[in-house]
């Protein structure tokens, strides 16, 4: 980890430091980031304080690198399924349960993992050493189409490609209750939670908000109803963080099964759904060959489970 250093608003002020520090990165739980506090990994305006140190505005947080050592003790590579390769890009299909990129926080198996064992000279593609081809992520507990480059040149192709909004992102998603009208857009901007920086939040007045945000569209087109549900088919047309879970929640619809943005009562209606229904069904884009390929991926077997019982209670 690097040095950060974070500057609390307003916003951010008046809670327990290691409330903050969770929060703000939740990669680490709240017990090992009150054992960093204690270590002194962490200081307030250049001095260490405890964890239940009330954050004031202004106040200056230093995290502090960790000593280098092994903190990914055993790499955990993922079964991943290949969908398409040549001598520039692979594209997988993400199961639940894997990270796009490793971190030094986690042990969680990612794709990066995958990659550089099955490509190993794909550790030196891109921005950064982490990012191993890596052009575009879905969170852990999304599944689905990701694509990857395998040179330099292959990276910098397609990342112009995502940047320049011309690759087709289809996803598949269960929402709470009967989505109307059953077709339409979402165009809220959407920013970081500045109480909850982990999460994203819309921001419906951007010229007149303290949040800094981003333009944000999503098309969704309603596939199936179900007495409490709706199964839809959603395009994203920019590419934020959160993106269509923020959106869905927005408009009173969130996500079966997202624990960072649904309501706890409506997650005890599907206990027996332990993952966001969230899936990356289909990528169109231009390959560094100059060929328009669309890439497809089935739902996955817990998916195609949970509607089969929702048939079964229509």
């Amino acid at each position: 980890m690097n040095d950060t250093s974070i500057k609390i608003t307003a916003a951010q002020s008046n809670q327990r430091l290691d409330k903050f520090l969770a929060d703000f990165d939740g990669a680490k739980s709240r017990s090992a980031w009150q054992k960093l506090i204690k270590s002194g990994h962490i200081t307030i305006n250049g001095e260490q304080k405890e964890a239940n140190y009330i954050l004031k505005e202004n106040d200056e947080v230093a995290i502090l690198p960790e000593e280098k050592e092994n903190n990914r003790k055993e790499i955990k590579i993922p079964n991943i399924e290949i969908l398409y390769e040549d001598e520039t890009v692979i594209v997988i299909d993400k199961p639940i349960g894997v990270v796009a990129q490793k971190a030094e926080t986690s042990d969680a198996p990612a794709v990066t993992d995958f990659l550089e064992s099955h490509f190993p000279s794909i550790k030196k593609i891109g921005e950064s050493e982490q990012k191993s081809g890596i052009v575009h992520r879905l969170d852990k507990d999304t599944s689905g189409i990701m694509i990857a480059a395998k040179t330099q040149e292959a990276f910098e192709f397609l990342k112009n490609k995502f940047k320049k909004r011309e690759v087709r992102k289809i996803y598949t998603t269960l929402v709470y209750g009967k989505v109307e009208p059953e077709e339409g857009e979402i165009d809220f901007a959407i920013g970081r939670n500045p109480k909850m920086p982990c999460k994203q939040t819309i921001v419906k007045n951007p010229e007149k908000s303290d949040i800094k945000s981003r333009e944000a569209r999503t098309l969704y087109k309603t596939l199936k109803g179900y007495k409490n549900y709706s199964l839809l088919s959603v395009e994203l047309k920019t590419g934020r963080m959160h993106q269509i879970r923020v959106h869905m929640k927005a408009i009173g619809h969130p996500v079966v099964g997202d624990q960072k943005y649904a309501d706890s009562r409506l997650l005890k209606t599907a206990p027996e759904l332990q993952r966001q229904f969230l899936h990356a069904t289909e990528l169109k884009i231009t390959l560094p060959d100059g060929k328009e390929r669309t890439f497809k991926s089935d739902l996955p077997s817990d998916l195609k489970d949970f509607i089969k019982k929702l048939y079964s209670l229509d």
